[in-house]
């Protein structure tokens, strides 16, 4: 039954040929084609004829040209011979026992001409004689030969866009475009089960005022993506690529590394990208201050570097290389602190104590332990008095000056210490390293003082008796009525802005406290929405104190 299943005569006016003969033919075998194999297109079928005796299996074509043979079973896999010369005489040849089968996909689109697509496995195989994938018309793609039941990646180059699908089970969805599209394979060196987390990330300044900074915030890259194929293997691919982006790959145990964006993207698109993850590790250590004193409560802050350590000279000064903030956790009363999830990458490791003062360490690749010793630049102590008596619990907070801010490098040198005053109304705060800025000391419902500090931070500084006086008490009259309310928010241009609302006394009338003088923005609010008032802005000073500020409805 299955020998006359297998015989085919057809009939063609052709000089004769040999016969090609296979041994020990697999029973699932049920039908053979030959074709003629094209260069980097579609083969084409030709006439063939067979004979089986048990498991040998002999075929015969009149089309002696380079051919491929395929023995396929009943659900259409196949194993495959060739491509091969049709021989002029009568051999025996070997059988590929792998079963294959042949994927067709389709663009919504037509192509591009572009170069005959390739076929990526996820095994990391170097390249064979199969699958072979051409082109078969304008819109579709086909791939002879993949291996029954495995995933892979059909790619393609066509102008300045990637051509790709997915091979799953046998199944191809439709291709899909994007500017660049690359293979990442992953080997987990704990030997745990893989649960791959890919993220895409670049550096951006962290607020639009800052011109400069070492430390920088993070962003995702929006056009970027990562689709898990197995537990082990990702296609990644996008379109925009950042300056300074990289990718983030991690599992559970194991990671993170990193790779620069630019260097997917730039590589050979049928090349896969490989990586091993180590074990995650843990940073840990105990930070003290000079005198050997626990740093309790630091704020201990890790970055990653996103440069080398050597990142070049500029004008015969080393560079600082930037970094971007990766976690923050707190010292214990011993000064302990850890941080877990640090990988394969060179880190800085910030420890900021209010009193004590600040220090940093590079971490490198392999350390897991970093002990630090925080620095004071000074220390700045004063007394906070209300009506000449001493005020317990009256924030005092370092900030830097705006302009300072904006050109700074590195914000740690511009950060002094917070605290809170005592029973006695006294406080001590480290000073700023880089020197200068001013201490805000109070906030709503409190006055606010603002005392600068000197450009060059002194070992103490004694500001003694600092008199927080009264906050401005104003009305607002405006001129209609509304069921709205009044905010003010303000200082403008100063650091720590304030949101103030006001307190209805009388139709069109509102009370108003404000903590200190300057340019105040009022504005009326409904809900969430919100109205303007006329005028928007105004300067308040000390002699506006129990007057009436009056505004128009818009």
């Amino acid at each position: 039954m299955i020998a006359a299943l297998l015989t085919v005569q057809l009939t063609v006016a052709s000089a004769p040929a040999g016969a090609v003969a296979y041994q020990d033919v697999p029973p699932e075998v049920v039908r053979v084609l030959v074709y003629e194999w094209r260069h980097e297109s579609p083969p084409v079928r030709v006439p063939s004829s067979t004979e089986r005796d048990g498991t040998r299996l002999i075929v015969r074509t009149t089309v002696a040209r380079r051919n491929v043979i395929l023995l396929a079973r009943q659900d259409n896999a196949y194993l495959v011979d060739g491509p091969f010369w049709w021989p002029p005489g009568d051999v025996e040849r070997a059988l590929d026992r792998r079963w294959r089968r042949t994927v067709t996909s389709s663009a919504p689109e037509p192509i591009a001409s572009g170069s005959s697509p390739d076929w990526l496995s996820l095994r990391n195989e170097p390249p064979g004689e199969w699958p072979r994938c051409v082109v078969a018309t304008d819109r579709s793609w086909s791939c002879w030969g993949t291996p029954a039941g495995e995933s892979g990646v059909v790619v393609s180059r066509a102008q300045d866009r990637t051509w790709w699908t997915v091979v799953s089970r046998g199944a191809a969805p439709d291709l899909r475009a994007s500017k660049w599209g690359r293979l990442l394979l992953v080997d987990d060196a704990t030997g745990e089960p893989l649960d791959l987390k890919i993220r895409f990330a670049h550096p951006r300044v962290s607020s639009a005022l800052r011109v400069r900074g070492l430390r920088l915030d993070t962003a995702a890259v929006a056009t970027a993506q990562a689709l898990l194929l197995t537990p082990g293997a990702a296609w990644l691919f996008g379109d925009d690529v950042p300056a300074d982006a990289w990718v983030e790959v991690r599992t559970s145990r194991a990671g993170p590394a990193f790779i620069a964006l630019r260097d997917v993207v730039d590589g050979p698109l049928t090349v896969a990208l490989t990586m091993r993850l180590e074990e995650t590790r843990p940073v840990e250590g105990v930070a003290v201050g000079g005198g050997g004193e626990p740093a309790n409560g630091a704020l201990v802050t890790l970055f990653r570097l996103i440069e080398p350590v050597d990142a070049g000279l500029t004008a015969g000064v080393r560079e600082k290389p930037r970094r971007v903030l990766i976690a923050e956790s707190m010292a214990d009363a011993r000064g302990a602190f850890h941080i877990d999830g640090a990988g394969d990458a060179e880190y800085e490791i910030v420890v900021w104590h209010p009193q004590l003062g600040h220090a940093s360490a590079i971490l490198p690749r392999v350390a897991r332990v970093v002990n630090v010793r925080l620095e004071s630049p000074g220390t700045v102590r004063g007394r906070v008095v209300a009506g000449g008596k001493p005020r317990a619990g009256v924030a005092v907070i370092s900030v830097p000056s705006p302009e300072a801010y904006k050109a700074a490098e590195d914000l740690v040198g511009l950060k002094g210490g917070d605290a809170r005053t005592g029973a006695d109304g006294r406080f001590t705060v480290v000073a700023a390293a880089g020197g200068g800025g001013e201490l805000r000391v109070g906030g709503w419902p409190l006055p606010v003082r603002r005392i600068a500090l000197p450009r060059l931070p002194a070992a103490s500084l004694d500001l003694g008796d600092i008199e927080l006086g009264s906050p401005l008490e104003l009305t607002i009259v405006l001129d209609q009525d509304s069921s709205c309310g009044v905010r003010a928010t303000g200082p403008i241009g100063q650091s720590g802005l304030q949101i103030v609302l006001g307190t209805r006394t009388g139709p069109g009338l509102y009370g108003i406290v404000l903590p200190e003088p300057g340019l105040w923005a009022f504005g009326l609010i409904c809900g969430r929405e919100g109205l303007a008032l006329n005028p928007s802005t105004m300067q308040i000073t000390s002699a506006q104190a129990g007057k009436a500020l009056r505004f128009s409805v818009r």
